[in-house]
């Protein structure tokens, strides 16, 4: 009973010690739980006027991460923050193929490029598919 005790001690330690190991780490399997996600960039706001050049070293960042992004047209929009200030900017939706691991370090990329007070970005579809022409079955 006791050797039957520590067995199973032992196991769950090697389960919590692999989990605190691998929870910062991409999953293996991760292109095939890819997603496409919507984040809202500004475009501008009453403070600051941001440049061409700004915005392409945002693009090169998520294109790094994620191989691709699709610039939607600008929109407005308002917000009101938790100490009750309302923002009215303009915003670039841009539709970005990534899992949610990889969208939670283009959040926090672009509240610091940008100095944003906040970010929204939502999944849009997790039924995605990518294929290209060399996989074609010709």
């Amino acid at each position: 009973m006791e050797t039957l005790l520590g067995c199973l001690i032992l196991i769950c330690l090697y389960f919590i010690h692999d989990f605190f190991k691998n929870r910062n780490k991409k999953p293996e399997n991760w292109g095939l739980d890819a997603e496409m996600w919507e984040i809202l960039v500004p475009a501008s706001n009453k403070i600051q006027e941001f440049t061409y050049e700004h915005h392409k070293a945002w693009d090169e960042f998520v294109i790094g991460i994620s191989g691709g992004i699709t610039i939607m047209k600008t929109v407005k929009g308002e917000w009101v923050s938790p100490n009750n200030v309302r923002f009215k900017d303009r915003m670039i939706p841009v539709r970005v193929k990534c899992d949610s691991f990889d969208m939670d370090k283009i959040i926090d990329f672009t509240i610091k490029h940008y100095d944003q007070e906040a970010v929204l970005a939502y999944r849009i579809s997790d039924d995605v598919i990518l294929k290209y022409r060399s996989e074609l079955n010709e």
